[in-house]
């Protein structure tokens, strides 16, 4: 339940940023540097609201520091672990880029087109800023209930 729980709110986290670039795409910008602005507020808001607001909110508060498998921090134990495991790998294996070197670039009309399929994944500072500032933000609000927690939080920031 907790796990499941976990997976999806990292899943979340790595399809939102698809969808706030999306967003942002129809928003005027005079440089890169106000689009990436733009990106990392409407993505760590997006990003800090579930993974610790929507936590917090849905725990009830006697459940809060119990040992069930339906407690925050059996809740908060799996979402760091999803955090540590489950998000690098699914950045790693680049779906997205899986998709079109072996699906479109073989199915393009020219050897150009071809050519545009086999391109490097798309680096975002807003998403990298991001990231970092999700993990800080759940280590520092949860630190009052589990204080190992900055430990786990240096291990995700190493892996990511």
């Amino acid at each position: 339940n907790t796990i499941f729980y976990s997976v999806i709110l990292s899943t979340y986290n790595i399809i939102i940023p698809l969808v706030v670039q999306a967003m942002v795409s129809f928003e005027k910008h005079p440089d890169e540097g106000d689009k990436q602005q733009s990106l990392y507020i409407n993505i760590a808001l997006f990003r800090w609201i579930n993974t610790v607001v929507v936590t917090d909110l849905t725990t009830p508060f006697l459940a809060k520091l119990g040992v069930e498998t339906f407690d925050m921090m059996n809740s908060v134990n799996a979402l760091l672990i999803s955090e540590m495991v489950y998000s690098p790998i699914l950045k790693f294996i680049d779906i997205g880029g899986i998709i079109q070197r072996h699906y479109h670039a073989p199915r393009a009309k020219t050897q150009e087109l071809m050519h545009d399929n086999f391109h490097g994944g798309y680096y975002s500072m807003a998403e990298r800023y991001t990231d970092f500032t999700k993990v800080l933000l759940l280590c520092i609000f949860y630190s009052p209930y589990y204080p190992i927690i900055f430990f786990f939080g240096v291990g995700i920031l190493f892996v990511q």
